[in-house]
């Protein structure tokens, strides 16, 4: 393996275990996810600006507990939310309205 090869590997072992661990924390705070980062009604509304066809096809990446998702699709659209922490997409699954993957 040469010199290149060998800190590439490192580097994305590096990014892979961090990565780990921030799926690890979001995991440990999903009863609290809420309190911590709370639904951002300005943010909405900047959104339903630009979405001006309804409903529209629109994907979540990271959607943590999927309040956007409920949220846009209780306004109609069609929105599917995707997280990488299981906990996340079980918690949204069982509160909100909307597609979620894991």
């Amino acid at each position: 393996m040469s010199a290149l090869e060998t800190h590439s590997f490192f580097v994305y072992q590096s990014y892979y275990n961090f990565l780990g661990k921030m799926i690890s924390m979001y995991d440990e705070i999903t009863n609290i996810y809420q309190q911590i980062f709370p639904l951002n009604q300005a943010f909405l509304q900047f959104l339903s600006t630009y979405l001006k066809k309804c409903p529209s096809a629109l994907l979540d990446l990271g959607c943590g507990p999927g309040d956007y998702v409920h949220a846009l699709s209780q306004a109609g659209h069609h929105v599917v939310g995707i997280d990488n922490s299981a906990q996340m997409i079980y918690w949204a699954k069982q509160h909100n309205k909307g597609t979620f993957f894991h």
